[in-house]
């Protein structure tokens, strides 16, 4: 098989940062971002609706209503939006609440952690499993 070619991702001329003797380190910035939103390259937040029948599906609201297909997201398996697993979502988070509450190390790890940790290694016969429910390896 022949390797993919490589595109070359085009860069944005940066400002260099101030020398000591040149202007501000908030000027700089307050230059750079100018530049960048020149050249439409600021991220900006847009409000979007997903699309309750598949996971990968919004609609984007602002400026005009546009449908979208989103392949950027972690949602791999659209487990977000499967009916059984949203009414076990809200039968736990009704039963134990939701969120991490902290690290694992701090007070993050509940039994059901432990549980989900074990049961996952024996699915892949393994000795252990490692969880990361706060997102942060």
């Amino acid at each position: 098989a022949r390797p993919l070619p490589s595109l070359p991702l085009p860069s944005p001329p940066m400002p260099s940062p101030p020398p000591a003797a040149e202007p501000s380190w908030a000027a700089w910035v307050d230059g750079t971002v100018s530049a960048l939103a020149e050249q439409r390259l600021l991220r900006s937040l847009r409000p979007l609706t997903p699309d309750p029948g598949c996971s990968r599906r919004v609609v984007l609201s602002a400026p005009s209503p546009q449908r979208l297909t989103v392949f950027a997201d972690n949602d791999y398996l659209g487990l977000s939006s499967h009916p059984e697993v949203r009414a076990a979502a809200a039968a736990a988070a009704a039963e134990h609440g939701c969120g991490p509450r902290s690290s694992a190390l701090v007070c993050g790890h509940t039994e059901w952690h432990e549980s989900l940790a074990r049961r996952l290694a024996r699915l892949k016969h393994a000795d252990a499993c490692e969880l990361f429910p706060t997102g942060f390896a």
